[in-house]
């Protein structure tokens, strides 16, 4: 496959989004160092996805990390 469709498969997409198994993953190692444009276009998708993720985050309550440690306290006794 060259590196065009490759990249038009949206395997890296999957690779980014952490949904490809193990052989998927080495298949998109081992074209990353093969092919620069294709890891060139991995760290555009990841950027991306990073942008979109930052851009939409919002930050807990303030209470969520004590209901969390109670949560966790009672778990242990």
């Amino acid at each position: 496959m060259d590196s065009k469709a490759y990249i038009e498969s949206g395997i890296l997409e999957t690779y980014v989004l952490g949904m490809c198994n193990a052989d998927e993953a080495r298949e998109v190692e081992a074209m990353c160092n093969q092919y620069p444009e294709v890891k060139a276009e991995l760290t555009v998708i990841q950027e991306a996805i990073n942008g979109y993720a930052a851009a939409h985050s919002k930050a807990p309550k303030a209470s969520t990390k004590e209901y969390i440690l109670n949560e966790i306290a009672a778990l242990e006794e």
